[in-house]
């Protein structure tokens, strides 16, 4: 009996010395962690791209829409006199991801982006049009595409596509 006592503390004692060692290990402050490396610039990673889209008609008396004014001097060398802004869509897109703009009358503008830099930004633009196939069923057309390295917070004007009514139907891209 007294040999069974006695394994049953050794036993114990056992026990505590690994519960002990576990706690202490535990409880072991963590490692050094390593020197800080370079990391890539958070611009690399995704960028802010401003999609506008713009409907221009040539008017007896012009107009411009306030919030063009960043594209005012662009617009100004179309045949158009008169702009009004309808969509303004700004989104964060990821380098090698794009975005989906809905404009008017079907069309739509797609804009991927390749590249990025503190300075520029590779992108790719799409103009694309939902049009009903043979079956009625809708299918987007891409109608120009468009490969171009744009300058930070500098705006793209695209298009001049005819609308219904006689205006023009123009895509203003920047990425900021």
């Amino acid at each position: 009996m007294k040999h069974a006592h006695r394994t049953w503390v050794l036993a114990a004692g056992a026990l505590v010395v690994v519960m002990l060692a576990a706690a202490v290990e535990a409880a072991a402050p963590p490692p050094p962690a390593p020197p800080p490396g370079p990391k890539p610039p958070a611009a690399a990673e995704a960028v802010s791209v401003a999609v506008l889209g713009i409907r221009a008609t040539k008017e007896s008396k012009p107009q411009t829409d306030p919030a063009l004014q960043s594209v005012a001097d662009e617009l100004r060398m179309t045949k158009f006199n008169s702009f009004r802004l309808i969509v303004s869509d700004t989104r964060q897109v990821r380098v090698g991801g794009g975005m989906d703009v809905s404009l008017v009358e079907d069309y739509a503008l797609h804009v991927e982006v390749e590249k990025a830099s503190p300075e520029s930004t590779q992108i790719v633009l799409v103009w694309m049009r939902v049009e009903k196939d043979a079956q009625g069923k809708p299918q987007a057309r891409p109608l120009k595409r468009v490969q171009m390295t744009i300058r930070k917070g500098k705006f793209f004007l695209s298009g001049g596509w005819e609308l219904k009514d006689g205006a023009a139907l123009f895509g203003a891209v920047a990425v900021k």
